[in-house]
């Protein structure tokens, strides 16, 4: 029998006592009345015990002498508790875990609620971004008042990895990166990334000194080939060996120069704004044109679709090597009569797109995510017939990045190749008046 079934009969028990002494007494309507009187006074002793009871915390060791539905509901109450107090242990000690292993991790971890609010950081935070327990519910902008991470968090462009100089300690490099997660929150990672930065600049100080040496050494050897070259009772297979001297003199100079050019490149960033108008159409005619005169020999094909007054600003050089070298690139790397598509146009998303398409071999998937890195080849043999360096896509990498722009390269075999430049909306510039259609 449950405990209501049993509450039901001690009422009905009640009244029946209640009954039979008002009918012994002669006054049976006011013996019901007073038993139920005595019922509800039982009922109300009892919801003075348990409310007591509750007050002091509902502990077991003093848990009142309750009778009847009360101490079940008592005894429920207890179990209640007791589960909602093991849950809140165990939910401490995963939030304890949660805030050693987060405190041992070497990077700067910041949660941010949505209006960029701070809601936790790690000690990391205080050494690497000089954010304090005292900052939370501060905004991060507030704190870290670089130009270049404002412009990071402003653009939302949370795939890449933002590096800047630690707020507090100027020989400490950081790359920065923001994650979403949940509805309305954000996770801020901050690495310090000085020794790789240490050793990049190496890198770069190693190759431009050792470029820069190359060059006089070469000079000398250029201007000795230059004067045997000249003689004119040289011997026939003397001379042909002279030539490709001269040939492997030359490969060597376009490749130092190549190689100083990616140093130059390696690291730096174009701010945006910065710059000057880029006539982007009338470029790419004149890169469309070299190109068709290179590739009349092979009968290559190309087409040019250029969108009319959609200009970038940035660096004039910089770009025409990028378009000079990916419009190449397609006609020396696909067989005679080929096709190469060359596009330029505004996306829907206001971006602005440089795009080369050709419809040759095309290339593995292995070798795409390869192709931009130094002297890479799919075929190198190949490559090295035609004078490349293995650079060219590594400038060309470089050269977007200073551009804020992405690069990206499709291709299967059989199914030709598609490379594309991507550039944000703060880089183009609006059709001149006189162009506007």
């Amino acid at each position: 029998m449950n405990v209501w079934s049993r509450e039901w009969w001690r009422l009905l028990a009640t009244l029946a006592a209640a009954g039979l002494i008002g009918v012994l007494s002669g006054f049976p309507a006011t013996a019901l009345m007073l038993g139920f009187v005595l019922f509800i006074a039982w009922h109300w002793r009892h919801m003075q015990h348990l409310e007591r009871w509750l007050r002091n915390g509902a502990k077991i060791a003093a848990m009142p002498d309750l009778t009847g539905i009360w101490d079940q509901i008592a005894l429920y109450i207890y179990q209640f508790r007791k589960a909602s107090r093991d849950r809140k242990q165990r939910l401490t000690a995963v939030i304890s875990r949660f805030n050693s292993v987060a405190s041992a991790i070497p990077d700067a971890v910041v949660v941010l609620r949505e209006h960029r609010e701070i809601d936790w950081a790690n000690r990391a935070a205080q050494r690497l971004l000089g954010i304090h327990p005292r900052d939370v519910g501060q905004r991060i902008d507030n704190l870290l008042r670089d130009p270049a991470f404002h412009e990071y968090i402003e653009a939302r462009d949370f795939e890449r990895e933002l590096e800047l100089v630690s707020p507090v300690r100027s020989d400490v490099q950081l790359g920065i990166r923001i994650v979403p997660f949940d509805v309305d929150s954000y996770l801020l990672r901050a690495r310090d990334m000085s020794e790789q930065a240490r050793v990049r600049k190496m890198r770069r100080d190693f190759v431009a000194n050792v470029s820069h040496e190359l060059r006089s050494p070469l000079t000398v050897i250029t201007g000795y080939l230059e004067s045997f070259q000249a003689e004119q009772d040289i011997p026939a297979p003397l001379r042909g060996h002279l030539q490709t001297l001269a040939q492997q003199v030359h490969r060597m100079n376009d490749l130092v120069e190549d190689l100083l050019h990616l140093s130059r490149l390696e690291g730096t960033t174009l701010p945006a704004g910065s710059g000057k108008r880029v006539p982007v159409g009338a470029l790419l005619a004149v890169v469309v044109e070299e190109a068709r005169n290179v590739g009349a020999i092979s009968g290559h094909v190309l087409a040019l679709e250029a969108e009319s007054g959609l200009d970038l600003m940035g660096a004039e050089a910089e770009l025409l090597s990028v378009f000079s070298n990916l419009v190449m690139n397609a006609v020396q790397h696909t067989p005679e009569g080929s096709r190469v598509s060359v596009f330029w146009r505004r996306t829907a998303r206001g971006e602005a797109c440089f795009e080369v398409r050709d419809n040759g071999p095309g290339i593995e998937a292995k070798h795409l995510n390869r192709l931009t890195e130094r002297f890479y080849r799919v075929d190198s043999g190949r490559s090295r017939d035609k004078g490349g360096t293995g650079l060219g896509l590594s400038i060309v990498k470089h050269i977007l990045q200073r551009h804020n722009a992405h690069f990206d390269i499709y291709s299967e075999p059989g199914a030709g190749t598609r490379v594309r430049c991507t550039f944000p909306p703060d880089r183009i510039i609006a059709p001149r008046p006189d162009q506007a259609a």
